[in-house]
């Protein structure tokens, strides 16, 4: 229990806490919501990988000794952790102190399909479990929060904090009264965007309406996915549309929001978004919305644009298609247009309006309060039981020897499919005819285990019909050793460098594994 009036501190977590990093900026939010509380004074510390904010309470880190030595993780109050994408500095959590409390604001993964990076994305799913060690875990939608319920996270944990976007209009932007309609799309060029799509849709318009639009994308071409920009580029010259869409590359936040007001609707495509941030942007300066029903999207766009089923182009096309010819006529210009959206038609006029004061809620105004309320509600709950966050089903003791168990092990596939091997007798057992010949998919992973420095000998005590692959990383990913492994060959060697570090045996199953028979993996300290 805290009184109002004490000096509390505050740690963040972050891996990136960049000026153009959404997550970074995500965490500034934060940051600048305890300092701008009137009641409690907050002695604040940023702790991240790399950072350009010129913030003189960041502290860049490069090693989890520096974090867990540091004075200011051992004496904060609260400790508040970025989560989605893999970062080794998550690993934190398992170390706080009993007393302390612990949040992670969890802003989404990304699907599968959509991720180049599949060790990483792998190494993200697993970095979850550690969210169970915390507090509170508050995902920044419903949909966010829905996944890590079905993740399992105790119901008492779970809550909904949304993000805040930064990008609000000094004023309210004047939308103009005639000439061409103007479209926006905002992101990365990646292949959940949805880029083609919205091209094959400007494609399908009948030239007369065609010709009453303009389009903008604002993103990096020169840090974009090389394939799917070939793919939007060979779509605009199949329609001919370089008159009609124009690349912009990156803008700075002014810029920015120059664009959105002069837009008169955003299209966003996207076919998976962890939250998509230029939606709020967009409404904040009046913009209609026009966008996909999967992931996180309905619950942003909110009922006030148009939400049409994913992958629909020709849905996608006569939405367009509707809004231009809207403000293609007289009611443009004092804003008696009529708009469909799916909360039903809206004069123009009245559509800006009802989107602006939607908007407000993912404002820095809104956001502040409500992160502060989170924050002084959990400080007033009893502490965490138990003397450590640290978990025998996470960590094994410091030794010079272990034997990884069966039982020790979770079966993980990525594409979500671990009944493809089944534990029985104390082992792990797999066969390629029983389970449809997808071994490659497969995989054994955990647990973590604290390995001090010095040569280290594994050894793997399996039946193995056909190869596999052993692989030890480190902090949640980093490469550390790979080793094939088959029925002549199960004992190989490596070198640990300490400095608390968390070493995973992860087996992957190859195309040529056949079947195995794992009872066990088997570590031992040669020096």
């Amino acid at each position: 229990m805290t009184s109002g009036n004490q000096t509390l501190k505050a740690a963040f977590y972050v891996g990136n806490y960049n000026q153009r990093d959404g997550i970074g900026r995500a965490m500034r939010e934060k940051v600048e919501a305890l300092r701008a509380a009137e009641n409690r004074k907050w002695q604040i510390t940023i702790f991240c990988q790399e950072s350009d904010m010129g913030d003189p309470d960041v502290r860049v880190r490069q090693g989890l000794s520096q974090v867990v030595n540091d004075p200011a993780f051992r004496e904060a109050d609260i400790h508040v952790f970025e989560g989605g994408w893999v970062y080794w500095l998550m690993e934190a959590l398992l170390f706080l102190p009993p007393s302390a409390k612990a949040i992670v604001h969890y802003e989404g993964l990304g699907s599968h399909e959509f991720i180049s990076d599949k060790a990483a994305y792998v190494a993200s799913w697993k970095q979850f479990l550690f969210f169970h060690k915390a507090d509170l875990v508050l995902g920044s939608s419903p949909h966010n929060m829905r996944e890590m319920a079905d993740f399992g996270i105790a119901p008492h944990k779970l809550g909904v904090l949304s993000l805040a976007t930064p990008l609000m209009p000094r004023t309210v932007p004047a939308k103009r009264g005639s000439g061409p309609v103007n479209l926006l799309q905002v992101g990365r060029f990646h292949p959940n965007k949805g880029t083609p799509d919205l091209m094959e849709a400007l494609g399908m318009l009948p030239p007369e309406v065609r010709d009453r639009l303009h389009l903008k994308l604002v993103g990096s071409r020169e840090a974009g996915n090389r394939d799917y920009i070939a793919r939007i580029d060979a779509a605009i010259a199949a329609h001919r549309l370089e008159d009609t869409v124009e690349f912009l590359g990156l803008v700075d936040e002014d810029q920015l929001s120059a664009l959105y007001g002069e837009a008169d609707a955003l299209m966003q495509p996207s076919y998976h978004e962890g939250f998509c941030l230029p939606i709020p942007e967009a409404y904040a300066h009046g913009c209609h919305v026009i966008t996909y029903d999967n992931s996180n999207l309905p619950d942003v766009a909110g009922g006030m644009g148009r939400v049409l089923p994913t992958g629909d182009v020709a849905a996608l096309s006569r939405a367009i298609a509707d809004f231009v010819r809207a403000l293609d006529s007289a009611g443009r210009a004092d804003g008696s247009a009529m708009i469909d959206t799916d909360s039903g038609r809206k004069p123009w006029r009245q559509l800006q309006e009802d989107v602006r004061a939607y908007a407000a809620r993912y404002s820095p105004t809104a956001f502040g309060p409500a992160f502060r309320d989170v924050v002084e509600k959990l400080l007033q709950a009893p502490p965490q039981a138990g003397l450590s966050r640290l978990a025998p089903d996470i960590l094994f003791g410091n030794r010079r020897a272990f034997t990884v168990r069966p039982a020790d092990l979770t079966i993980k596939d990525v594409y979500d499919r671990p009944e493809l091997a089944v534990r029985q007798n104390g082992s792990i057992e797999y066969g390629r005819e029983r389970h449809g010949g997808v071994s490659e998919d497969l995989l054994f992973f955990g647990p973590y285990i604290d390995v001090p420095a010095g040569r280290w000998q594994v050894q793997v005590d399996a039946d193995l019909d056909g190869e596999c692959l052993l692989r030890l990383t480190r902090d949640f990913g980093n490469f550390v050793h790979e080793e094939r492994i088959g029925p002549g060959a199960s004992v190989f060697e490596f070198e640990a460098n300490g400095d608390f570090e968390k070493f995973e045996t992860t087996l992957f199953l190859l195309p040529e594994t056949r079947a195995i028979s794992l009872r066990g993996i088997g570590l031992k300290r040669l020096d």
